[in-house]
């Protein structure tokens, strides 16, 4: 690029035009990044703020028990959650009845008897039972029987 200032026989200095041209259409980027950022800034901050009273309504609701939804309760403006809550429940007067119901405990799987247990490493029946309660057990004798013969057809040996 050719120096910017240019001397004139005046013995002035002005910028040459291609260079204020730069100048100018580096502006007008600048400038339009700026207003669609502010842009985004107010979308997320007006979702932010949507959020925020979502949450605060879920709370009320909540702590009084009701089980509604809070996207059907609208904060009016200057007004609380627990006063939006109290507006939507004269204007609801079904939901204000409502018991919360404790969700049901999940039965608990027992735990798997030791004639049924195995080695999870290597799939192979516990090493902490006899040879004899293993012999007894038919799950435990079908599965060593299933390993050995899985063995024998792949041509492994086994070392003891």
């Amino acid at each position: 690029m050719a120096d910017p200032i240019n001397d004139n026989d005046s013995g002035s200095q002005s910028f040459s035009a291609e260079y204020v041209r730069e100048l100018r259409q580096e502006n007008a980027s600048w400038r339009t990044k700026l207003r669609d950022l502010e842009g985004r800034y107010n979308e997320l901050e007006s979702s932010l703020k949507k959020t925020q009273v979502t949450n605060n309504v879920a709370q009320e609701l909540t702590k009084r028990g009701i089980n509604a939804n809070p996207s059907w309760i609208s904060l009016k403006e200057g007004e609380t959650p627990q006063q939006a809550v109290d507006s939507f429940l004269n204007e609801y007067p079904q939901f204000a009845g409502q018991q919360q119901v404790e969700p049901k405990p999940q039965p608990v799987k027992p735990p798997i008897p030791p004639a049924h247990r195995s080695d999870q490493r290597t799939g192979m029946p516990d090493n902490t039972r006899s040879l004899k309660e293993m012999k007894e057990d038919p799950v435990a004798r079908a599965k060593v029987r299933d390993q050995y013969r899985q063995m024998l057809s792949d041509g492994k040996r086994l070392t003891i």
